[in-house]
């Protein structure tokens, strides 16, 4: 991007946001509408499928790939996704676990933090002795991306207020502050 008019890249990266926000919402809608199962899952799989690794890197007349793959991206295939719709994506991300900390019950919170702190350290111990073997042999960092996931499909059941999405993210919360820690 470095030799782009700035009006390309922007129009480069509000056509990339668009084609990822509206086939994820359709993906998702199909999903949760015919088949009956949580839209993530459909999100999840537009987003494999329209990435730059798969559709994402087909030519389009006129426009190029819609996720050209820098010739860097082969060595840190995370880098293939712009770093301008990354920023987006962190930022939307923030906002999602903001939103979720509104929606949350302090009371009920509370009330399943004893058990879910205990599920938690016991959740992290055998997770992290098994990931931290799995990164030194394999080479690779897992990603700590549980908490707007979870939180997402809760939204999505609207069960955000109910015990278990309440026990579930506190355990998350807890899970995530160890982990950063570690």
């Amino acid at each position: 991007m470095e030799g782009e008019h700035i009006a390309e890249v922007v129009t480069r990266i509000v056509f990339q946001l668009a084609l990822v926000l509206v086939a994820a919402k359709l993906a998702g809608e199909v999903f949760e509408r015919y088949l009956h199962i949580t839209p993530v899952l459909g999100e999840l799989a537009t987003g494999i499928l329209i990435g730059p690794y798969a559709l994402g890197g087909m030519l389009l007349v006129g426009f190029g790939p819609v996720f050209p793959i820098p010739e860097h991206a082969l060595a840190n295939p995370v880098s293939a996704i712009p770093l301008e719709l990354y920023v987006i994506a962190q930022i939307a991300s923030i906002v999602l676990l903001f939103s979720a900390g509104l929606e949350t019950d302090l009371r009920q919170f509370l009330r399943y933090s004893g058990p879910a702190l205990v599920v938690a350290i016991g959740g992290v111990a055998l997770p992290f002795a098994l990931g931290a073997s799995a990164t030194v042999a394999l080479g690779v960092t897992p990603a700590l991306r549980t908490i707007p996931v979870s939180m997402y499909v809760a939204g999505c059941r609207e069960l955000t207020m109910t015990p278990v999405p309440s026990s579930s993210s506190a355990r998350s919360k807890v899970n995530m502050t160890c982990a950063s820690l570690l």
